[in-house]
């Protein structure tokens, strides 16, 4: 088990978190007493499990210095990503006994519990009966450098999450984005680069009412909280339009994998429509045939039949029959900010994302406003210390939450300019970051050998 600074092994094997296996482990883990000691440069660490807690800290542990302590219910779940160590100490879940100023205990939770504060090599020396490891002086300068030159953002980032601590504040993703238009109306949002090259950009201004002209249409068009939207499209900016739009009134976007075909897309799409009556299809062109070969075996109802829109890409293919061109609807729509964006909660869902589907049909997970807005301060802050200035690049796609979340959710904390491009290319990259100006990017998997490959 990795805890930020400390590596564990229980037993011969490293702990997985997958399924039963993760009950599993909690079990265990709730029954094991045992007690840890640790080198940590020339200071003294500790860790204990003790009758369902963890506990860790510096100096001795009958009377430590700095204490850091939690359930193992939340360790677990922390350690899995459903929450983060900020979360758990401003929702009073994380103790920390200890003389530390606000931003020295956000700085000891992301270096401590978490271990994102940079690259920290963990050596072992050798494995005795209290399981001893320890990191070099050279280890300790450079965290205690880092710690000190982020602590300021630590504590700035925890104010702004302690906000997201009740679910019933109306607070919102769309809300963020009209106060971005109200306070900032000039600044660059968005800027996208077409297939054929050319580069258009959206203030902050624009891209709210672009994203409004969606909300208003479908508001109109009776559209309420609760009710799912079905988006089948690449990376566009009108990814970004609808989902937010939708966020404004409570609707949820069904952001699909546009690489499932036939079974897999037939599942997504049913599961995204379980316990809801009233939703839209928004098909892009790309994806106009992919999602012919399966419509029919959706059995779709007269009223999803009405409402199966049609969103234009190269302009190549005209509408289709039983289809609606949604790009000429939301023309003459409404881009003032919609009446329901003040009401929406934290608590509520705006989008579906999906699993892989690599180990069984890809499943649906709930997005709601209260996470992407606690990954902006996470990613935005703690992660990558954004500024205004800085220009987040997105080459993964938007129904994965890599995009959403640690990109896209990094830019909305300092109302950074994003640049979205259709797909990743190793071979364009390096030359969109230099005509994007960009100073940041999101990778997955293999994404940084490719580039490495590639390096002039």
């Amino acid at each position: 088990m990795k805890l930020g600074l400390f590596t564990i092994y229980c037993g011969e094997k490293k702990p997985n978190f997958k399924g039963h296996e993760k009950e599993q482990f909690k079990e265990l883990v709730k029954a094991w007493n045992r007690i840890f000691h640790f080198e940590y440069g020339s200071i003294n660490l500790w860790l204990k499990i003790e009758d369902g807690v963890l506990s860790f800290g510096q100096g001795k542990p009958e009377s430590p210095n700095l204490k850091y302590s939690l359930s193992i219910e939340n360790a677990l779940k922390m350690l899995t990503g459903e929450v983060d160590g900020t979360s758990l100490y401003v929702q009073g879940k994380l103790s920390i006994e200890g003389d530390l100023g606000d931003a020295q205990r956000m700085g000891g939770i992301q270096a401590i519990v978490v271990g994102d504060m940079g690259i920290i090599p963990v050596k072992e020396e050798e494995e005795t009966e209290k399981g001893k490891f320890f990191l070099t002086e050279e280890d300790n300068i450079k965290i205690q450098a880092s710690t000190a030159k982020k602590a300021e953002l630590f504590a700035k980032g925890a104010v702004l999450t302690s906000k997201y601590g009740d679910p019933n504040t109306k607070y919102s993703l769309g809300l963020r984005i009209e106060e971005f238009a109200e306070q900032n109306p000039d600044k660059i949002a968005l800027k996208y680069e077409y297939q054929d090259g050319t580069i258009k950009e959206w203030t902050n201004k624009s891209y709210n009412e672009e994203i409004n002209k969606y909300a208003n249409y479908f508001l109109n068009k009776g559209m309420k909280k609760g009710d799912v939207i079905i988006v089948e499209v690449e990376n566009r900016p009108e990814v970004l339009f609808i989902l937010i739009g939708m966020a404004k009134i409570g609707v949820i976007a069904s952001l699909i994998n546009t690489n499932q075909r036939l079974n897999p897309l037939k599942h997504s799409i049913l599961h995204s429509l379980e316990g809801t009556s009233n939703g839209a299809f928004i098909i892009g062109e790309e994806l106009y045939q992919a999602f012919e070969e399966i419509k029919e075996d959706l059995n779709l109802s007269d009223l999803y039949k009405q409402n199966l829109y049609f969103l234009p890409d190269t302009g190549e293919m005209d509408t289709p029959n039983g289809y609606i061109n949604l790009k000429k609807e939301v023309e003459n729509s409404s881009s003032d900010n919609p009446s329901t964006t003040p009401d929406i909660i934290l608590n509520d869902s705006f989008a579906y994302i999906f699993t892989s589907g690599t180990t069984g049909l890809p499943k649906a997970a709930l997005c709601k406003n209260a996470q992407i807005l606690t990954a902006s301060g996470w990613f935005g802050y703690f992660v990558l210390s954004m500024t205004p200035e800085d220009v987040m690049l997105i080459t993964t796609p938007l129904y994965h939450s890599n995009a959403l979340y640690v990109a896209y959710g990094a830019a909305l904390c300092e109302n950074s300019a994003i640049c979205l491009v259709r797909k990743f290319s190793a071979s364009k990259f390096w030359d969109q970051t230099r005509r994007f100006k960009a100073t940041c990017f999101n990778y997955v998997g293999e994404i940084c050998r490719y580039l490495f490959n590639k390096r002039r």
